[in-house]
C-alpha cells in the first residue's frame, strides 16, 4: 500500500510539473494535505497520465496481491486487495477508488478495448489503443454509475469512429 501511495505521489508531482497543474493533492511531511479541490476533469487528466505508466497500470489492475516490504529490521509481507468492484470485469483496468468526508465515495476507472489496427501507406501496420476513462465523484452508487458512464462513452465513441472511417474511405 505504501508503495502504491508513493508511486501515485510521484505521478501526481510529474503531472503537476509537466502540465503546470495546481489543483491536485500533494504530499507534505508524509501526509496528504489538499491545496485545492480537484474536479472530475482534473482526476481524469491525472488518470490518463498515470495509466500511460506501465508500473502504475499493472498495480491498479490487480484484484489482490501479496507484497513484501523491506523494513529496517525485517521484511514484512502484506496481502492487499483492490477496493475497485469493477476489477475483473472485461476490459476494466482500474485506476483509483476513495472516500473522504469532503469528496464522498469516488472512483476513476479506465476501460480498454482491442486496439485499432490499420494498414499504413508503406504496407506496415499501425496500432491505436482504445481506452476510456470515467470519473465519478461523491456518489454512493459510484461503481454502478461508472458502468453506466462507460456504456454511454462507448455509445458515443462507436458511431463517431464509424463515421470517421466511412469518410476516410475513397469514393468509388
Amino acid at each position: 500500500m505504501v508503495l502504491r501511495v508513493q508511486l501515485l505521489l510521484q505521478l501526481v508531482n510529474r503531472l503537476r510539473k509537466d502540465q503546470k497543474h495546481q489543483k491536485i493533492l500533494s504530499q507534505h511531511e508524509k501526509t496528504f494535505k489538499p491545496k485545492a479541490y480537484s474536479t472530475a476533469a482534473d482526476v481524469a487528466r491525472m488518470s490518463i497520465y498515470a495509466m500511460r505508466r506501465n508500473a502504475f497500470s499493472f498495480i491498479v489492475r490487480q484484484p489482490e496481491r501479496q507484497i513484501g516490504v523491506a523494513g529496517a529490521t525485517a521484511k514484512r509481507s502484506y496481502h492487499i486487495r483492490n477496493s475497485n468492484e469493477l476489477i475483473g470485469e472485461p476490459g476494466i483496468l482500474g485506476v483509483k477508488t476513495g472516500t473522504t468526508a469532503a469528496a464522498g465515495p469516488c472512483v476513476a476507472v479506465c476501460m480498454e478495448r482491442d486496439p485499432l489496427v490499420r494498414q499504413k501507406p508503406d504496407s506496415s501496420k499501425g496500432s491505436t489503443p482504445r481506452r476510456l476513462v470515467v470519473v465519478v465523484l461523491n456518489n454512493p452508487e459510484r461503481f454502478n454509475r461508472a458502468r453506466e458512464l462507460i456504456h454511454q462513452g462507448w455509445a458515443v465513441y462507436d458511431p463517431w469512429l464509424a463515421e470517421g472511417r466511412s469518410r476516410a474511405k475513397p469514393a468509388p
